[in-house]
Parts: C-alpha cells; sequence; structure tokens
C-alpha cells in the first residue's frame, strides 16, 4: 500500500509512520495545521501579526485563535517562509522547514500543500526523517522515547509523547498488522 511505500522512503517502520498519523492528526485529517507564535518569535523576535499571548518568561499561545489557519494566512502575509517556519503542516504536524526542504521555497511548498495536502505532508514527513538519521534509528529500534525526543523536543516527556507513540504503534500493529 501506500503506507508502505511512504515508510520505506523514510526508511521507518510503517506502523511507526501509522502511529504518528494517528497520533498528529487524527480527525482534523490532512488539511491540518497549526501556527506556533512563540516560533515566529524566536526567530524574528517581535510578535506575530495577529492575537498573541505572552508572560514575562515565556513566548507562547493559549488560544486556538492564535495558532490556526488564519493566523497563520496573516503571518505568511507578512513574511512567508518565517510563516511556514513556524507551523506545523498535514497529517504527521511536521514544521514546515522540511516543506521548504522538500519543495524549494515556502510559497512553492504552500501552494502544493493548498493544493494536494495529503502528498505535501508525505513529502514533508520523509524529508524530516531524512535529515534525522537518529529518529530512524530510534524509530525502527522501536525506542520510543528518543524518538520522542527527536520529534517533539525535550518537552515530550511532560507531554508523554513516547507513550502516545507507543501506544498508537500497538494500535496500528493490531489494526493492520505487523
Amino acid at each position: 500500500s501506500g503506507d508502505e511505500e511512504l515508510a520505506k522512503k523514510a526508511g521507518i517502520p510503517v506502523n511507526v509512520l501509522r502511529a504518528f498519523r494517528l497520533i498528529e492528526s487524527g480527525p482534523l485529517g490532512p488539511s491540518a495545521l497549526r501556527f506556533e507564535p512563540h516560533l515566529w518569535a524566536r526567530k524574528l523576535g517581535t510578535d506575530p501579526p495577529k492575537g498573541f499571548t505572552r508572560n514575562d518568561k515565556v513566548v507562547y499561545s493559549k488560544v486556538s485563535s492564535e495558532t490556526n489557519k488564519t493566523a497563520f494566512v496573516a503571518a505568511y502575509n507578512v513574511n512567508a517562509t518565517v510563516a511556514v517556519k513556524s507551523t506545523s503542516f498535514g497529517l504527521y504536524q511536521v514544521l514546515g522547514e522540511h516543506g521548504i526542504r522538500a519543495y524549494g521555497s515556502a510559497q512553492k511548498f504552500w501552494s502544493a500543500f493548498q493544493k494536494n495536502p495529503t502528498q505535501a505532508s508525505d513529502n514533508m514527513v520523509v524529508a524530516w526523517f531524512k535529515k534525522n538519521p537518529r529518529a530512524v534509528k530510534a524509530a525502527n529500534n522501536l525506542d520510543f522515547t528518543k524518538l520522542a525526543l527527536a520529534y517533539n523536543g525535550k518537552q515530550q516527556a511532560k507531554h508523554y509523547y513516547d507513550a502516545l507513540i507507543a501506544e498508537a504503534y500497538l494500535e496500528a500493529e493490531r489494526v493492520y498488522g505487523s
């Protein structure tokens, strides 16, 4: 199936790929996106153009209107490249820098994502794994803690992301077989 071919391109077990998809987009599907205002602020040192929440120590988003497609489009209209790099896209919620890597520019990626979000999602997840050989190794060893660290960073433990991946992996095995 398409999953096996995609997993092969990414260099990971097919049910690890399916686990990411189960966790990351769930019912939202391939056109899911989440603008990350804290990444915009980190990259540009300024607040995004629409709604923004901050406290004295941390820049972060609290409400969906700051992270939805409308917020992304507002940011894109100010700085397309930074907006794309500051957004997680698609079935696997991969950061846009990997879409830029796969398509050559923020504009080409965004156009491709709007036209075919499933294909763009697939291209992004492959680009992400190709850039992260430690994650490929962790995926092949079914080391969900190291894989979660690579995918979601140090905060993964706080959100039990490794446990979520492990659970989704077992669900994929149950549904699809090994």
